[in-house]
């Protein structure tokens, strides 16, 4: 699991600071959230299968667990020079990715429509677009999924898809 994210959403209901699920998400899929929810996860991810890419608004409860089970965390520079990431995932045995790309990765001056903008740096969309481009050639991207657009007209959604779609079949 590729996490492009501004924020980790590693929180629980106790650590949630706004106690949005939306900041929980991750954390469910690794097993440890609401049983309404993770009752119906046949197999919930582990955190060596986690690696968190461009995230950038941590709460302390949230770096102590990534801190704690030693999750790969990879700063912006993963947008501009992905081999460090690659080679990591490489050398961890995967073959086979999901993205989540959440566009509050994204730098908020250069993308303005996302739900959680995050001050403080990102990629661009091209930059990030590359990126997934990048990990579909080196790797089995068996998902994708694009989240928290916010107020984006279709030329926007439009673009968001063209930078993210390739080639391939």
């Amino acid at each position: 699991m590729l996490w492009l994210d501004a924020h980790a959403d590693l929180n629980t209901p106790a650590s949630s600071p706004s106690g949005h699920f939306h900041g929980m998400a991750l954390r469910a899929l690794l097993g440890d959230g609401p049983d309404m929810l993770v009752d119906h996860l046949s197999r919930p991810l582990t955190p060596a299968q986690v690696f968190l890419v461009g995230t950038r608004d941590l709460d302390p409860a949230e770096r102590d667990f990534i801190v704690e089970h030693e999750i790969p965390l990879f700063d912006d520079d993963a947008f501009e020079n992905p081999w460090r990431l690659m080679r990591e995932l490489r050398s961890r045995g995967f073959s086979h990715l999901y993205v989540h790309f959440d566009v509050d990765v994204l730098d908020p001056d250069r993308f303005s429509a996302s739900l959680m903008r995050v001050p403080g740096g990102g990629p661009s969309l091209e930059q990030a677009g590359e990126l997934i481009q990048q990990l579909r050639r080196e790797f089995d991207v068996v998902g994708l999924s694009v989240l928290e657009l916010a107020n984006a007209s279709a030329d926007v959604i439009r673009a968001v898809c063209d930078e993210i779609k390739s080639d391939q079949p």
